[in-house]
């Protein structure tokens, strides 16, 4: 499957990041590895729980994946970034899009849409299926989204915080489980910025671009 430039031709530095374990929430259990989340496994929904990264993000490009171990459903299931401010927990039958609900976070909900500072717009069509793999890149202070490998576009551009990063998932359905299989930072060549640059300007008109056929070549594989 194609995918976009910005992750196929750039070096990959693998990351360790897990999930927090100081985690105060009894309707989120974790894994031994730390790598697999599951929301009020056991219980009810009785609102809205989320839970971020135990590493807070530095300058640079950061890509991680989210494995959906089980069908989706609810109001919110959730993928993105917030700040070390952001809520993560809404209780009283309080079923919200937590990723979003103000400007401590940018979420994808499983239905299509994203979130930040409270308001909302439909971005992608919406998953519901195990295994499901989403992609969340946030790369020159723009947050992008994978779908399964596919590019699905920018969702968020000029981010700007002068406060620690996270990656977040969230979710108001009881019994879903997330697993957190990559993360990477990424490094890019001044030939993958140009490449990209060039996907971006000329993704309809490749072939007829004035430009070696090798790089027409890596151009269209992407």
């Amino acid at each position: 499957m194609k995918t976009n430039v910005l992750i196929s031709t750039c070096k990959k530095i693998p990351l360790d990041w897990k999930w927090d374990e100081k985690i105060n929430s009894k309707f989120i259990s974790v894994n031994s590895d730390l790598k697999t989340v599951v929301f009020f496994e056991g219980f009810e929904s009785k609102g809205t729980a989320g839970i971020k990264g135990n590493t807070p993000i530095e300058s640079g490009s950061y890509y991680y994946e989210i494995k959906v171990k089980e069908n989706l459903f609810g109001t919110a299931v959730m993928f993105g970034f917030g700040t070390e401010d952001i809520t993560l927990n809404y209780n009283d039958y309080n079923y919200c899009n937590l990723i979003g609900l103000d400007s401590e976070g940018w979420g994808l909900s499983h239905k299509g849409t994203v979130w930040h500072d409270g308001k909302s717009r439909q971005f992608c069509d919406a998953f519901f299926e195990a295994d499901t793999l989403i992609g969340i890149l946030l790369h020159d202070k723009k947050i992008h989204y994978f779908i399964n490998g596919q590019y699905k576009g920018i969702a968020f551009d000029n981010v700007k915080t002068n406060k620690k990063l996270y990656p977040v998932v969230s979710s108001t359905a009881a019994d879903i489980e997330l697993e957190l299989v990559n993360s990477f930072r990424l490094e890019y060549s001044l030939k993958d910025l140009c490449l990209h640059k060039v996907q971006n300007l000329f993704k309809n008109e490749i072939d007829c671009l004035q430009i070696p056929k090798s790089l027409i070549l890596c151009l269209k594989q992407m």
